[in-house]
């Protein structure tokens, strides 16, 4: 919106729905890459054993689509730029808080470990541990993945319906 190219796509014959789904996926796209550099790199350079590469290629896809849901909740909830940059930066501090990204939260007992496991990251964190190496593969974390594409695809659409309702 600051720099005008809002008015300009609204001018387009692209829907709400078109403009959020492209900024989604650009998000998964982007998320995709980091994912898939962090896993080759700390494998090659540090020996890193993450699992089976599909299941860490799915568990990561879950992630990407989750984080991308949440962004689209913040456009759509954020009324302007600066808002919604602060909000995606308390969201982002404030998940890695509450998974554990900084003291291992997911295997805390209790309340704590299941709050932690209700965020993308903490989610994301336990389905790489409970299927990695030695583990059940998906099988065993199939309610994980379940959940993280249930953060995605209702974020996406919720954030999508609100952003609509505003640009009316």
């Amino acid at each position: 919106r600051s720099i005008g190219i809002l008015d300009r796509v609204r001018a387009s014959p692209l829907s709400t729905r078109d403009v959020v789904m492209g900024a989604a996926i650009t998000v998964m796209v982007t998320g995709m890459i980091a994912a898939t550099l962090v896993t080759v790199l700390s494998t090659v350079v540090f020996g890193a054993s993450w699992g089976r590469p599909l299941d860490v290629a799915v568990i990561m896809f879950a992630f990407v689509v989750s984080v991308a849901g949440l962004l689209g909740l913040v456009v759509g909830f954020a009324r302007t730029e600066p808002q919604a940059d602060s909000w995606t930066s308390l969201m982002a501090f404030g998940f890695g808080v509450l998974a554990g990204s900084f003291f291992g939260g997911t295997s805390l007992p209790g309340v704590l470990g299941v709050i932690g496991t209700l965020t993308p990251n903490g989610a994301a964190m336990r389905a790489l541990i409970e299927a990695g190496p030695g583990g059940e593969g998906l099988a065993g974390v199939w309610y994980l993945l379940v959940w993280m594409f249930a953060i995605g695809v209702g974020g996406v659409v919720v954030g999508g319906l609100l952003l609509n309702r505003r640009l009316r």
